[in-house]
C-alpha cells in the first residue's frame, strides 16, 4: 500500500474515533437530562459506547492485517530474491542502498 494511502486511511480513522466519541457524549449527556434513567442503564449504556467501537475497530484491524501480511511476506521475498541474484552478480549492497561491485579476491 502506498505510504500516501496509509496517512489518509489512518486520518479517517482518527477522525472516525474523535466524531464517534464526541456524538456518544452527546447522547449520553442528552439521555441523562431527558430521561430520569437510573445510574444501572446509565453504565451500561458507557460500557457499550466504550466496547462497541473497539469490538469494531479490532474487526476492521484484523481483516486489514491479512492481506497486509501476505504483502509484507511478498515484499520480503523479492528483497531476498533480489540480494540473491546481486550476490551471484557480483554486488554487494551498501548502506544508503547504492550497489556496488565485489572486487575479486586472488590467490593468497
Amino acid at each position: 500500500m502506498d505510504v500516501k494511502y496509509k496517512a489518509v486511511s489512518i486520518s479517517v480513522f482518527f477522525f472516525a474515533i474523535t466524531m464517534s466519541g464526541t456524538f456518544a457524549s452527546i447522547i449520553v449527556g442528552t439521555m441523562i437530562q431527558d430521561y430520569d434513567s437510573n445510574i444501572t442503564d446509565l453504565s451500561y449504556i458507557m460500557v457499550l459506547n466504550t466496547a462497541l467501537p473497539c469490538l469494531l475497530a479490532s474487526i476492521c484491524f484484523f481483516k486489514a492485517g491479512t492481506p497486509y501480511s501476505k504483502q509484507k511476506t511478498e515484499m520480503e521475498a523479492a528483497k531476498e530474491s533480489a540480494l540473491d541474484k546481486a550476490s551471484e552478480m557480483g554486488l554487494e549492497m551498501l548502506p544508503d542502498f547504492t550497489m556496488r561491485t565485489i572486487p575479486e579476491r586472488g590467490p593468497s
